[in-house]
């Protein structure tokens, strides 16, 4: 690597417009690998322009990268969790038509009954 396809962190931060904690978390989840250079003050990053490239612009050929596979495995995820909650919320939807279908009936069996109490004089008003 040429000391101009080497970037330093505050570079990338500006490039990328993340925030140094952000970067830090990018290269926790090895989604950009820098290089570890001693300076005199102290142990710094330097960034492959190549890779931050690649970073930056996700890979859209189709082609498999570290990056398109997180993303992939997100979204099966994400499906996965969205369909066992939409089989759930149908579930309950015909528990409650079923309890709401009860309740009419028994509303209509009160309400049957209080006609024939009034129709008797069993119930005055």
């Amino acid at each position: 690597m040429t000391k101009q396809d080497e970037l330093t962190l505050n570079e990338v931060c500006s490039i990328l417009g993340k925030s140094k904690r952000s970067l830090s978390r990018i290269i926790k989840k090895k989604l950009l690998n820098p290089d570890k250079v001693k300076t005199q003050k102290g142990t710094e990053y330097r960034f492959n322009l190549a890779e931050l490239e690649s970073l930056k612009k996700p890979d859209t050929t189709g082609q498999t990268t570290r990056h398109n596979i997180k993303i992939e495995k997100n979204d099966d995820d994400t499906l996965s969790l969205l369909k066992d909650t939409m089989k759930l919320l149908q579930k309950q939807l015909k528990s409650k038509d079923t309890q709401i279908k009860q309740l009419l009936e028994r509303q209509r069996e009160l309400t049957r009954t209080v006609t024939y109490l009034k129709a008797n004089e069993v119930i005055r008003n």
